[in-house]
């Protein structure tokens, strides 16, 4: 499927059942062909991971490199600062949940204040010092408080990620 937005077309595929683009013809569906490109996923996976620095110890020979420089991690972020941001510890291959950062808003509401003037994605030089962590302590006591008061449920942790998954 093709859609115009714009002056850009964006190329997607629909997968729902119940589409009555997808009732007309037959959509093709990526794993229909998995059998003509065994073992090209466990390489991506490989290559996506080198590229993000998740994987010490592959043999870069187990990967394939090509467009590793134009399809990469860009030079706009430094790795670095996106595993703070975003809360990912790369040695353990974990991240920690920032659904009270993002469903509240307060992930927009901060980060938007810094699109670059082209439109272009976010200037993060403006972001070498927030601290998420501290962000996500401010809201989750501020959902703590409104719960205790309100008596909607427990002010413990797990009840505030449950009041963020259904919002």
């Amino acid at each position: 499927m093709v859609c115009v937005v714009g002056r850009r077309s964006v190329v997607f595929h629909e997968y729902t059942d119940t589409s009555a683009r997808r009732a007309r013809r037959h959509t093709p569906l990526f794993w229909e062909h998995a059998a003509a490109h065994a073992g090209q996923g466990e390489r991506s996976l490989r290559r996506a991971l080198a590229a993000v620095g998740m994987a010490p110890g592959t043999d870069p020979a187990s990967y394939p490199h090509t467009a590793l420089r134009r399809y990469g991690i860009g030079h706009v972020r430094p790795l670095n600062m996106f595993y703070r941001l975003f809360l990912v510890d790369p040695s353990t291959c974990s991240a920690t949940p920032l659904c009270p950062f993002v469903n509240s808003g307060g992930m927009h509401e901060e980060f938007q204040k810094h699109v670059r003037p082209d439109g272009q994605g976010v200037d993060y030089a403006y972001l070498h010092g927030f601290d998420t962590h501290a962000e996500i302590a401010r809201i989750t006591g501020s959902v703590k408080a409104w719960l205790k008061s309100t008596g909607w449920g427990g002010d413990d942790d797990r009840t505030v990620m449950s009041f963020f998954s259904r919002t």
